[in-house]
């Protein structure tokens, strides 16, 4: 392989990195970075109109409405409910460590 060949394919593998210009943090897109600032800022762009908690993003707003209107997930191995989605996906997980 030619060394200019090498150089070139190498440099199509190179991530652009977003820094955060107050602590130094580094993201993978710009999106992130905007995500991020906020913590900074302070800023809650998603309230919850029956509390008032605020939330950085619309996950997490999502998930509390759903804890407000008793949303559960069940495991379907042993039936244990969880308030939210990814405990219960954790939960299930461990169902597949365990030996029968």
């Amino acid at each position: 392989m030619i060394e200019g060949q090498a150089r070139e394919e190498c440099q199509a593998y190179v991530v652009r990195k977003f820094g955060c210009g107050k602590c130094g943090k580094e993201y993978q897109s710009q999106h992130s970075l905007k995500r991020h600032m906020q913590v900074h800022t302070g800023q809650f762009p998603f309230y919850c109109e029956e509390c008032n908690k605020g939330f950085r993003d619309k996950t997490g707003y999502k998930e509390h409405q759903d804890r407000h209107a008793g949303v559960q997930y069940k495991c379907e191995i042993c039936g244990k409910a969880f308030a939210r989605l990814r405990n219960r996906d954790y939960h299930m997980a461990e169902h597949a460590n365990r030996p029968l």
